[in-house]
């Protein structure tokens, strides 16, 4: 089937954990017999095969497999490669250790995390993570999670402009809201008790105060908001 999907210059490499596989060598494919579990012996696999364009992971689907799979894979897929994981429902499986936090799904989350910490300024424990800068884009399907590498643009977003003038804008995300009242009303104080300036450490210390209200404000408001959402999770 492979073979007649990618054309007969394909260059088709097999791995099994059972060595009777080794029979499909006949047939043109080259196949390595291990564990896809064990990183090692993905070390020894790819000091011999070299680089990959796709690599299709149809093995045993439990957690450990799939995971210590993309991981060693990583390096090893040229730009542009695709890494495409088969029978992702196992992650939904009792008989392979649902529920945890430790799935094969639960594990492409932080990946998503990775993706969308590139923006600058975030700077999170998952902003750290080695995937950021090699997996450009995940793609979900029913039972597959594709893997696009490019890291050629795996870089941060920077804002863009064109060089022309713009209008003074308005935030009006937090208009007719507890937020918004909380701020225009700091600022009106601040307005009259601006002669506070010449006096820096009250400046300070009234700026400050009203840093820490706004701040106290939004969290309480942004978490009561997201209570409604509670019942699309």
């Amino acid at each position: 089937m492979w073979r007649e999907f990618f054309g007969p210059k394909a260059r088709i490499i097999g791995l099994d954990f059972n060595p009777a596989a080794k029979r499909w060598e006949q047939d043109g494919f080259e196949i390595h017999i291990g564990d896809q579990a064990n990183p090692q012996f993905w070390q020894e696999v790819f000091a011999k095969i070299g680089k990959v364009d796709i690599l299709l992971d149809d093995g045993g689907h439990t957690f450990e497999q799939q995971i210590v799979t993309v991981c060693e894979a990583l390096p090893h897929v040229r730009d542009g490669g695709l890494i495409a994981v088969e029978d992702t429902h196992t992650s939904y499986f009792k008989d392979f250790g649902y529920p945890t936090p430790y799935s094969f799904i639960e594990w492409t989350k932080v990946i998503v995390d990775n993706i969308n910490s590139r923006f600058p300024g975030i700077n999170q424990p998952f902003s750290k993570l080695p995937y950021k800068d090699s997996v450009f884009s995940l793609h979900f399907y029913e039972s597959i999670v594709g893997f696009k590498i490019r890291r050629d643009i795996c870089v941060p977003s920077h804002p863009v402009s064109n060089g022309a003038p713009t209008r003074q804008h308005e935030d009006f995300r937090n208009k007719d809201s507890l937020i918004g009242t909380v701020e225009e009303r700091s600022n009106a104080l601040s307005r009259r008790l601006a002669f506070l300036r010449n006096m820096p450490f009250l400046w300070r210390t009234l700026s400050a105060a009203k840093r820490v209200a706004i701040t106290a404000v939004g969290r309480y408001y942004h978490k009561a908001r997201l209570r409604r959402l509670r019942h699309l999770f």
